[in-house]
């Protein structure tokens, strides 16, 4: 006895092709949302290691040296900074005596994200006592 041919007709057909092309773009569409965020947190990890390298050499400094340091600011491009960074990154130091004994260090680091016109910003703050 001879079994019946078992074919897939038109319809299944169509439908797992449209359920494919359905997952496809799916997938399509989360290249850029992962390149954004990649993006993103390149720049905060540049902008944190810029902030700490400001920070570490602020506290190098003797603390009369510090505390009569004007409030500085500097633009770094990826030239200055030895690397092949796209953005420029500002990185302001600033010293506050809130006491006679007291230094406040605050390094601000800012930036534009590429997508956006608003400035990001990452700020790390430490106090000095005098010795």
């Amino acid at each position: 006895m001879k079994r019946p041919r078992q074919a897939v007709s038109l319809g299944e057909i169509l439908l797992g092709v449209a359920i494919l092309a359905v997952t496809f773009l799916a997938m399509i569409q989360m290249f850029p949302t992962s390149y954004a965020a990649s993006d993103q947190s390149g720049d905060v990890i540049t902008a944190s290691h810029l902030a700490q390298a400001c920070m570490d050499r602020e506290m190098a400094r003797s603390y009369d040296k510090l505390v009569s340091l004007p409030a500085v600011t500097e633009t770094l491009t990826g030239s200055s900074l030895g690397a092949t960074v796209s953005k420029d990154f500002s990185v302001s130091v600033q010293v506050n005596r809130p006491s006679t004994d007291r230094a406040r260090i605050t390094v601000s680091v800012q930036w534009k994200q590429r997508s956006q016109d608003l400035p990001k910003e990452l700020r790390l703050e430490s106090t000095r006592v005098r010795p």
